[in-house]
């Protein structure tokens, strides 16, 4: 079940690949989060202090940096690959795994303005063809 969800994410950036992290929160911030209070606007991922963190994860009662929980070989593709010009890492959700709390976060590159456009496009004629459907 998806208990955060940065829909901008998906219209900002082109995603290269996803992963799935286990997260290290506090007791706090799992109510938030249960309870549907947090916005993923604003949540981005970094490499600080030998390990990959979700910052400004909350609200404005609550904002903790999250450290991730990933294997090895998943750390260092994500590390390598954010070290590259113009490449983000970004969370796209938060959701539930059993009864667990997991982030689905995805390296990105943001897109252009001409990009957006395109997308803007698209999504308009598959609204039109659907509703020349029904």
């Amino acid at each position: 079940m998806i208990l955060a969800e940065n829909k901008k994410a998906r219209f900002e950036y082109s995603w290269r690949e996803n992963f799935n992290a286990g997260l290290s929160l506090s007791g706090a911030m799992v109510k938030q989060l249960r309870a549907r209070k947090v916005p993923l606007v604003s949540a981005f991922v970094i490499y600080q202090n030998g390990q990959l963190q979700i910052i400004n994860l909350g609200n404005n009662e609550i904002r903790e940096n999250v450290p991730l929980l990933l294997e090895e070989r998943q750390k260092n593709q994500i590390i390598g690959e954010i070290k590259e010009k113009g490449v983000t890492c970004v969370v796209i959700d938060i959701h539930t795994h059993k009864r667990w709390l997991k982030a689905r976060i995805a390296i990105a590159k943001g897109k252009t303005e001409h990009d957006k456009r395109v997308t803007l496009k698209a999504r308009d004629l598959d609204r039109e063809e659907r509703k020349g459907m029904l």
